[in-house]
């Protein structure tokens, strides 16, 4: 958003709660039904914290500190340029596109692509449950846009999704109706899947 158009979200969201006498959930309700927070998807890239963190709620890989581990989690921000309970400055960190370089970025495609596309994930089985589930077959075309979604209801442009498509290289359906045929499904899930993290539309939120 623009300078003016933040300073107006400011003024309708400051109304609201003084409006309500001080009710957080009305700013909510405001904020949450405003044209100004929908148009705001995918305008910012996600900063490490971000990135690992929604990328393990994906995977279902860390519901405890257990799972996946808060040290490894923790190390892998590091790994892409943020320190956790370590800023640069008093001000945090600058978020945008200082987190998008030659080395952070090589990070965080490689972290993505290896938690979303392995297999015994429990996230991962739920996906392809999902986008299985009452289909026999389904098309790429199909394919592509249900993984997209199942990662963040994301919207591919028609240059992203033509260039994961060639990279498939797959031009009939992809059967999913037997289990003999859901194992090699699966492969092409994951598939998808480690190609995914690699577009603009995954690495913005």
């Amino acid at each position: 958003m623009s300078d003016d158009s933040d300073e107006r979200a400011v003024e309708v969201l400051a109304e609201a709660y003084t409006c309500s006498g001080y009710e957080i959930r009305a700013i909510l309700d405001v904020l949450f039904r405003s044209e100004f927070f929908k148009e705001a998807m995918f305008k910012r890239v996600k900063c490490p914290a971000e990135l690992v963190a929604g990328t393990l709620r994906i995977t279902d890989e860390h519901r405890d500190p257990y799972d996946f581990g808060l040290n490894p989690a923790s190390e892998t921000t590091s790994l892409m340029g943020q320190k956790l309970l370590d800023p640069p400055t008093v001000e945090g960190w600058h978020t945008g596109r200082e987190w998008i370089d030659s080395s952070f970025m090589i990070e965080r495609i490689n972290f993505a692509l290896e938690r979303l596309s392995n297999q015994d994930s429990k996230g991962f089985r739920h996906i392809a449950q999902r986008i299985s589930d009452n289909r026999s077959s389904i098309t790429p075309v199909e394919l592509l846009d249900d993984c997209a979604y199942e990662l963040g209801a994301m919207v591919l442009n028609e240059i992203t999704r033509d260039t994961i498509i060639e990279e498939l290289g797959l031009s009939a359906e992809i059967l999913c109706g037997t289990e003999a045929e859901m194992i090699a499904f699966r492969g092409t899930i994951a598939k998808v899947l480690s190609l995914i993290p690699a577009t603009v539309e995954y690495q913005m939120s």
